[in-house]
């Protein structure tokens, strides 16, 4: 399968143990894993505004997919996640996939200091 690059929040807790965990999975050499902070330059189509809202793959034919779309993706493509793969692709899980995929997103922040992970600074509180 051709090689692809996943951008994650690399200051994120949650993305990183996720990317730790999916990088050692069958298949996930053929990834080129990369928090986008340490991206000198964004492929294009690919800003840092998005980035921080959703994580990325592209792959080597030049789609770019975000979000619930990478990850659905991203099952295919790693054996660990075959069962989920199956799940991913019938019809009308989009739509439930990008909810789940945008409520975990907004909320990785306070996931990540419940999970215990020592990344992913807290916004500042509004007063």
């Amino acid at each position: 399968m051709e090689r692809a690059i996943f951008l994650y929040d690399g200051d994120c807790g949650l993305c990183s143990a996720v990317v730790d965990r999916l990088r050692r999975m069958r298949g996930g050499e053929t990834i080129d894993w990369r928090a986008y902070q340490g991206e000198r330059a964004l492929p294009s189509g690919v800003s840092v505004a998005a980035l921080e809202r959703w994580a990325f793959l592209v792959t080597a034919d030049g789609r770019r997919l975000r979000g619930f779309f990478a990850f659905r993706e991203l099952s295919r493509r790693l054996a660990g996640l075959a069962r989920w793969s199956r799940l991913l692709q019938l019809p009308g899980m989009s739509l439930p996939g990008r909810l789940v995929y945008r409520l975990v997103a907004r909320h990785r922040r306070r996931l990540s200091a419940w999970l215990g992970l020592r990344h992913c600074p807290l916004p500042p509180r509004r007063i």
